[in-house]
């Protein structure tokens, strides 16, 4: 009937009121409660992301970090093995050089000696020369024949010169500049072809005492055309100067090839 019903409906609107009653008072608790209570609240907030929101974090950061090393470490890696690479070819080139250097520089101290000692036995003031006058005429063509490098228009001069002391003088002064004249040349070529591998201190050492020689070499040229031009005393004094230049020189190179390969026997 309606009446039964009016009530149900009164009922209803009722239950609703009572149940937004017991919400709002619900939500009444629940603010006070977190009015009261809102430092330990935080506070336990703040522990549980400590205690879990932190470790997520720090492996977060911690990968990250593992992601960097790990790519720079492979740029590291392949920068050293470039390295590595650029080492080993810088060595062998160096060892190569080296090799190289040393038979330039055993080469060129040969060359050089040669020539050293035959500028030194063409220079010095004091030579001695065989006594023509005490030999037989059979002797005398013994002598000639084994006289190196002679040729058969020097030997007929000597044979019919009326002084033949003097035509053997000046044919073995000329024969022992020839041959400082070629060993000079051989030195100086070689020096040239090589002088990459030649240190510029040692170079330079041995234009000087090229330049020297080639001086001295062209004046004994020019005296030996008169016979006794070269031995006036004056040039003897000149050529033995020149001589002791040249000695100390070579004495100067020989202890920079030497430092190069016994550096540390080298004061």
């Amino acid at each position: 009937s309606i009446g039964t019903l009016v009530k149900r409906v009164q009922g209803r609107q009722d239950g609703v009121k009572h149940t937004e009653r017991g919400r709002s008072g619900m939500v009444e608790q629940v603010t006070a409660f977190f009015s009261d209570n809102w430092l330990a609240l935080l506070t336990i907030i703040n522990s549980v992301f400590l205690a879990f929101g932190v470790k997520w974090y720090d492996k977060k950061i911690q990968s990250s970090v593992n992601k960097e090393i790990e790519f720079y470490k492979s740029i590291l890696n392949k920068e050293i093995e470039e390295y590595k690479i650029n080492l080993n070819i810088l060595y062998y080139k160096k060892s190569s050089y080296s090799k190289i250097e040393t038979k330039v520089l055993r080469e060129l101290w040969s060359h050089f000696i040669d020539l050293f000692y035959n500028f030194q036995n063409s220079m010095k003031a004091f030579k001695t020369y065989p006594d023509v006058s005490s030999m037989s005429f059979i002797e005398l063509n013994e002598y000639i024949d084994d006289i190196d490098g002679i040729t058969e228009s020097q030997k007929d001069r000597i044979l019919k010169s009326n002084d033949k002391q003097k035509e053997i003088q000046i044919l073995l002064n000329w024969i022992s500049l020839v041959k400082t004249k070629e060993y000079y040349n051989n030195c100086v070529e070689y020096l040239e072809k090589n002088s990459v591998f030649v240190s510029p201190k040692i170079k330079e050492k041995f234009n000087l005492i090229s330049k020297k020689m080639r001086e001295n070499i062209n004046d004994y040229d020019i005296r030996l055309r008169d016979m006794f031009a070269h031995r006036e005393e004056h040039v003897y004094k000149t050529y033995s100067n020149v001589l002791e230049e040249v000695e100390n020189i070579k004495k100067e190179i020989e202890k920079e090839i030497q430092q190069i390969f016994f550096p540390d026997n080298i004061a």
